[in-house]
């Protein structure tokens, strides 16, 4: 993901946000969004 940040008319800057998982760490994730009750539907979460 590369954002741009602007500010005023004297700089542009830019920002490069590398991002990564594993499977372990999506298994996490979804484990936490479940506990949490953030899935909408039974179907959103498959672990």
């Amino acid at each position: 993901m590369i954002i741009t940040v602007t500010t005023g008319k004297s700089q542009k800057t830019s920002y490069v946000i590398e991002a990564a998982a594993s499977a372990v760490s999506m298994r996490t994730l979804v484990d936490r969004f479940n506990a949490d009750q953030q899935f909408t539907n039974a179907e959103a979460a498959r672990p």
